[in-house]
Formats: structure tokens, C-alpha cells, sequence
């Protein structure tokens, strides 16, 4: 997310998952614009992360905030 508040697509998809994964993430919040990247995504990140996509910067962060709960 921008300082504006923009949710801008996550450049690199796959590797920066796979990195969270490894690091021990087993949620992600992304942006509704990586929705077309996700078709590309492996099965192993697909089946190991919940992976919740957003539109809104308000709801994602608000979200993140939740998860850390």
C-alpha cells in the first residue's frame, strides 16, 4: 500500500510468497489487481497459504490488524 492509500499489484508474486511461506506466513493479504497472476501461481503456495485478496486499503488494513489477533 502506498502512503496515498493505493493498492498497487505486487510485482514478483511467486517469489515474495514463497519467501512468506518459508518465513512461516500462513496468510497473506494482497491486492485485487494479483488476482491475474494467480493462475500462475504454484499448487504448493496455492495449497499452504490462505491468500485474501482486496480492493480496499481500509478493509486490508483492518484485516491485517485482525490477523495479528
Amino acid at each position: 500500500m502506498s502512503l496515498h492509500g493505493v493498492l498497487s499489484p505486487v510485482v514478483g508474486l511467486g517469489d515474495k510468497l514463497r519467501i512468506a511461506m518459508d518465513s512461516g506466513a500462513r496468510r497473506v493479504i494482497l491486492p485485487s489487481e494479483n488476482k491475474r497472476d494467480f493462475a500462475d501461481l504454484p499448487a504448493e503456495l496455492i495449497e499452504k497459504l490462505l491468500i485474501d485478496f482486496y480492493g480496499d486499503p481500509t478493509k486490508a488494513a483492518y484485516t491485517a490488524i485482525a490477523v495479528g489477533d
